[in-house]
């Protein structure tokens, strides 16, 4: 890794902890969040009540002469420490919350098995043990840590401890152990606790995580690396090696696992490598496993999820709690490069993840590009020193219980102890053959063999012959992938120690063995509907279930379809996104349908307005100053994102407006006259300035309406002091001739000029079905025009937004595109300013400067020249020539 790019990342860190509040204690007296992690793993829960899969067992064997009163006073006094223990999770206000109960206390179950045969006592123990392990918790009423000791004999006892995962995760386990070592100590002996009280507790850092990552260049900072990291494309759908079956529509995510064991000689060449190559084991391990996904899969972007403490404050090292987030780790294998190569590539790629490990991973979705399953593989590494159990008098062995199911469908799990690498494999049994993992454990040391001998070597010499003889024999697509099934399951994490054999190893956005598809979907009756609102719900659910919109009913529960947990959080995050409205996740808990999902959507919206006070159709994206607002019409396809920048440099004295088209994102049917326009975004834009003088404006098409909102106001008797168009011809002539050539100049001529700026804005238009478009153009111009999108889209990078946005921007485009065809504009009383550039972006046009507008404007058209074209003239740098131009007119 490249020093430069290695202190690129300790700044990158330094500045955010530096942005950060303080973390410090605060009155829990209030309605408390849920912590970002405990959000994920709340919403999981509700999707399986009563599923055991986020439980941590642990099971010692106590030999030689046990304080009972003094273990259980421990436990207790460990619980009444840790406020995160004394938790249980209700809603309010359809949303989840923390509910701390100190008045409850902590009891330690004695169960006696003395009166069996001594044969039998630990066959009892174990089934005991694993009864516990797998009793599922109840996260509204807890208690959500729990403790049983069995007595087995006078000199041995089995001590069962049991966490919920939201309560506890394995970094939690240094903190339990030391702290029961010492109070275990202390109250054997009769004395009182030598523990300091905590300065600080879980509800704490709950809320400062929620205030930090609130702070916009925070969010934004960590959004843009994600962003560039994972690529412009989806992520793709599997990394995992061919299965031995096809994945079942009813998952039962039963687990197994292998365990593994490098010898000495192979530990140290890999250590000594890593000292060599400058990186940490955690990488080279990490590497090598990549390269092995990609022996079995042939795929070149490499992606899996590895685990992360998230405690990166002091105050959170001695807090037991539920911290851990998780960060994906995507690399390349392009070519043939040496293992040394790739590995320099993985080293990059952990040390900018580790910098930016603070984005929660649920808000990946946000992107647009990670969506369920963020991945079906995990990787990690415990190379950190262990707190050992020592109680005072006593021997204390952990034995291993599995409770035999698991989220994952692969984990490698690694330990660096006393110079030794162990660990294990857990895998799917609905999946895999255990000869099948035993074959991958094997392929994996081997290569690791090959590759500490010649990591100089190009890759494709370092496999296994068993694994490049099973490629050439397995040609076929993963059975996973067959059919419509899209989303595959990745759980959330859990991270457990060897001695915690429970199996289960959740990482985020995966549900539990929730069904797919299920036979009442199959019978759902196809409903098609006009709504704007309800045919984007129709195609984000669609799309979530990995289904045709067809098969959707809008009454049924989306539950009952299939909808999983993560799909749940998938779902929101979609609708959020394109509609602006949170929906609470609880709303998919108690079995919405697409038709109540609608309702609520638009309640909401008609909420917003009216405590805003603002009609949908006004945006503010600059509110500060006490001058009249200025007002910019949209473009055609009805957005007001590319006037962002715009607002923000023409100065703070003004406020700044977009008005946005009708039927955008308040599920309203788009208008097709831009005379009626003009008089709904007149009576919008009146709400909040009843009487002129009015400052208007607007780029390209919206150049047209602001032209005919300054007519229709001056015709009614108010003011307009300013109307600015910025680069767009009159609307004169042939209108549906110079439209389309204009179009056609938009997607031939300037695309190799444009991409920077105007690829989001034309796939939004194009994104969705072609034989719309056509269809709107009944003329060869209309099918060139078509071809040149598909030519654009196929040669672009992908769009980011998703696609039910675009289908109503394209509804809004097609009704814009008509507005124009039948407008003929009337001459304005006025005087019009106009912001071109050096040429015209139209192929035939009239000649003189204005542009044509001067037959409109009775006060003549007063010319500014800008930089740049039509395209990127609301981009840095041109853009601050226009704000500049824009502030230096004398409007007042």
């Amino acid at each position: 890794m490249e020093q430069s790019e290695i202190w690129d990342a300790f700044r990158t860190v330094i500045k955010l902890r530096n942005m950060a509040p303080p973390l410090v204690s605060v009155s829990k007296n209030a309605h408390i969040h849920l912590s970002f992690p405990q959000e994920r793993l709340w919403l999981l829960s509700q999707f399986n009540p009563g599923s055991c899969a986020y439980n941590i067992p642990y099971v010692l064997r106590l030999q030689g002469a046990l304080n009972t009163l003094a273990l259980e006073e421990s436990l207790r006094e460990i619980w009444r420490r840790h406020q995160t223990l004394q938790t249980t999770f209700k809603v309010v206000e359809s949303q989840p919350i923390q509910v701390i109960t100190p008045h409850q206390t902590f009891a330690l179950k004695i169960v006696n098995l003395q009166h069996l045969p001594p044969s039998d006592r630990d066959s009892q123990a174990r089934r005991l043990a694993t009864e516990e392990a797998q009793q599922p918790f109840n996260l509204s009423q807890g208690p959500l840590f729990r403790g049983t000791l069995l007595q087995l004999s006078p000199e041995e006892h089995w001590l069962l401890i049991t966490f919920h995962h939201i309560v506890y995760d394995y970094w939690s386990e240094n903190v339990l152990w030391r702290e029961l070592t010492v109070l275990y100590a202390a109250f054997s002996t009769q004395q009182p606790s030598p523990l300091e009280e905590l300065p600080i507790q879980y509800a704490d850092f709950a809320l400062w995580q929620r205030q930090w990552l609130q702070q916009e260049e925070v969010l934004e900072m960590l959004l843009s690396y994600w962003q560039k990291q994972l690529g412009s494309k989806p992520l793709p759908p599997n990394c995992l090696p061919p299965p031995d079956k096809k994945r079942p529509i009813l998952e039962t995510r039963r687990s197994a696992y292998q365990k593994l064991a490098l010898s000495q000689k192979l530990t140290e060449a890999l250590q000594a490598l890593t000292s060599n190559e400058g990186v940490t084991l955690f990488q080279t391990l990490l590497a090598a496993f990549q390269l092995l996904l990609h022996g079995y899969t042939g795929q070149d972007a490499l992606y899996l999820c590895s685990p992360v403490a998230n405690r990166n404050r002091q105050q959170l090292e001695g807090l037991i709690g539920y911290f851990i987030n998780l960060v994906i780790l995507r690399s390349h294998l392009e070519g043939d490069p040496s293992f040394r190569e790739f590995l320099q590539q993985v080293t990059q790629v952990v040390s900018g993840a580790y910098a930016y490990q603070d984005l929660p991973v649920q808000m990946l979705n946000s992107l647009g590009l990670v969506r369920s399953p963020l991945s079906q593989v995990m990787f990690a590494l415990l190379n950190t020193p262990r707190q050992t159990l020592e109680l005072s008098g006593l021997t204390v062995n952990f034995l291993e219980i599995d409770s035999g199911t698991t989220d994952f469908d692969l984990y490698l799990y690694l330990v660096e102890e006393a110079n030794t690498l162990t660990g294990k494999l857990t895998y799917n049994r609905d999946l895999f053959d255990e000869t099948t993992i035993i074959q991958i454990l094997e392929n994996w040391q081997t290569l690791l063999q090959n590759l500490v001998a010649n990591p100089e070597k190009p890759i494709s010499q370092l496999f296994p012959p068993t694994l490049s003889r099973r490629q050439k024999a397995e040609p076929t697509p993963n059975p996973s992938k067959e059919g419509n099934r899209r989303f595959q399951g990745s759980p959330d994490e859990k991270i457990s120690p060897p001695e915690d054999e429970s199996g289960l190893f959740p990482i985020p956005h995966s549900p539990f063995p929730i069904p797919h598809l299920q036979v009442r979907r199959q019978e759902a009756k196809i409903e098609q509907h006009h709504s704007p609102l309800i045919a984007s719900l129709q195609e984000y659910v669609a799309q979530v279930l990995g289904i045709s919109s067809s098969q959707l009913n809008l009454q049924l529960p989306l539950q009952e379809m299939g909808l999983g947990s993560l799909m749940a959080m998938d779902l929101r995050n979609q609708v959020k996104i394109g509609w602006g409205v949170d929906v609470p996740i609880v709303k998919f808990i108690e079995g919405v349908s697409i038709a109540s999902l609608a309702n609520y959507v638009s309640e909401q919206l008609s909420t917003v307005a009216t405590q805003s006070g603002l009609p949908p159709e006004l945006v503010p994206l600059q509110v500060e100053g006490t001058k009249p607002p200025f007002f910019c019409v949209h473009p055609l396809a009805g957005v007001v994102f590319p006037y962002y920048d715009l607002a923000n440099l023409v100065g703070k004295e003004r406020p700044f407006y977009g008005i946005q088209s009708v039927g955008i994102d308040d599920g309203r049917q788009p208008l097709t006259s831009i005379e009626e326009m003009a008089g709904q975004y007149i009576k919008a834009i009146q709400v909040v300035q009843p009487e002129g003088l009015y400052f208007l404006g607007g780029w390209s098409y919206g150049a047209v309406v602001a032209f005919e909102m300054a007519r229709q106001l001056q015709q009614a008797g108010q003011k307009v002091a300013f109307l600015a168009l910025i680069d767009m011809p009159s609307p004169y002539g042939d209108k549906t001739q110079n439209f389309l050539a204009t179009y056609k100049f938009f997607l031939t001529s300037s695309t190799r000029l444009i991409w920077p700026y105007v690829y989001d804005y034309l796939a939004l238009v194009f994104a969705e079905r072609q034989q719309q478009i056509d269809s709107s153009f009944n003329n060869r111009e209309g099918q060139k025009l078509g071809a040149l999108s598909q030519i654009l889209r196929s040669q672009s990078r992908p769009m980011k937004f998703r696609q039910p946005t675009a289908r109503r921007m394209l509804q809004v485009t097609k009704a814009n595109i008509q507005a124009m065809i039948n407008y003929t504009p009337t001459v304005y009383p006025g005087k019009i300013t106009l912001f071109r550039t050096s040429k015209p972006c139209f192929a035939k046009r009239i000649g003189d400067e204005s542009w044509g507008w001067s037959d409109l404007a009775e006060e003549g058209v007063e010319i500014h020249f800008i930089p740049g074209h039509h395209f990127n003239l609301l981009r840095y740098p041109h853009v601050e020539v226009l704000a500049q131009k824009l502030q230096a007119v004398p409007i007042d």
